[in-house]
């Protein structure tokens, strides 16, 4: 049951004194206190008497009124009791106050399908200190996900009102990891109506559907089973290769990780050949990459490129290193 119907159920009886209030001073000519007083006794059907001698009209006005008054409140007490009895009212208040917090979100990410990528994307962005909003059919499934880090939201994620519901303006990205491509593909030309600077990742599982997930909207496609074979053929051709990239990317590793830096305005870096920064020396760190800010990337780039504003650094070397870097250039 809608939180809107109840809403309305419960706002009818004082709609209900109004309008009874209203009609005694307009039929009976009474005073604003004694038409209410009327009305109260009249719709509680208490019975106290007349607050004075009713006309014909008057009479009619209150049989009407009474009658009104004993289904509405018989109506209302009865819902309310289903409501408590079905457990419907505990998930409303859950949801009145997920609706909160979702109102106060900012810079969170949306992952649409708890499915085995979904869980294993939103684990990845919660260890990374990011708020997730997790979408799905499935509410049981949601149910053992849920956490600070993680609201779970129960139904259809391509739906345009449920979208909105859950901040997408707001967002950071959006994951579309549901079942189907078809899905996926809908599901990013929605996102992308929305909110059109919205960074979107989707899912691609057959062959050919990678183009029209980039028409409809989205910023990078994942082939899982694409990413599988490539990895399991590395594993076997490059493993030495494959170790290095693997100790990398695990975010949880101590050794070696890989980060990216997007730098301001006035950073330490910006505006200046990458040798007179002497990034490796003063952090020890090694450049992997640096991104333009049209995109463009530029590898193992020369000790003679210039970082400009908004380009992205991508570094690689041990996590202390790294945060030192990164509290230098928003330091600067």
């Amino acid at each position: 049951m809608k939180v809107r119907y109840v809403v309305a159920l419960l706002t009818y009886p004082f709609v209900l004194l109004a309008g009874g209030t209203a009609g005694y001073m307009l039929v009976e000519g009474w005073s604003f206190k004694d038409a209410l007083y009327m009305t109260v006794i009249t719709v509680t059907t208490v019975g106290y008497g007349e607050t004075h001698a009713l006309s014909s009209a008057g009479r009619w006005f209150t049989m009407a009124l009474a009658l009104g008054g004993i289904f509405t409140l018989f109506f209302a007490t009865s819902t309310a009791i289903a409501l408590a009895l079905s457990g419907d009212l505990s998930r409303m208040a859950s949801r009145l106050h997920m609706n909160r917090r979702l109102a106060k979100l900012t810079d969170h990410v949306i992952v649409c399908g708890s499915g085995r990528m979904g869980r294993l994307v939103a684990q990845a962005l919660i260890k990374e200190g990011v708020t997730v909003v997790l979408v799905d059919r499935d509410e049981q499934a949601l149910g053992a996900l849920k956490s600070e880090s993680i609201i779970g939201i129960g139904g259809d994620a391509s739906s345009d009102e449920l979208l909105a519901e859950v901040g997408i303006t707001r967002a950071r990205a959006l994951v579309a990891s549901l079942g189907g491509d078809a899905d996926n593909v809908f599901l990013t030309l929605s996102a992308r109506a929305l909110s059109p600077k919205l960074f979107i990742v989707s899912r691609a599982v057959e062959e050919g559907t990678e183009a029209k997930l980039v028409r409809a909207g989205a910023n990078r496609v994942v082939s899982p089973f694409a990413v599988g074979g490539y990895v399991a053929a590395n594993a076997i051709l490059h493993p030495a290769v494959l170790d290095s990239l693997d100790l990398a990317q695990r975010t949880g590793h101590l050794e070696v990780q890989v980060e990216e830096m997007l730098l301001r305005r006035g950073c330490v870096v910006c505006g200046r050949p990458l040798i007179e920064a002497r990034l490796r020396e003063r952090f020890g760190v090694l450049i992997v990459a640096l991104r333009r800010a049209n995109r463009d990337v530029v590898f193992n780039p020369p000790d003679d490129t210039v970082p400009s504003e908004n380009d992205t650094l991508v570094v690689m070397g041990r996590r202390p290193e790294l945060d030192r870097l990164e509290r230098s250039i928003r330091g600067s």
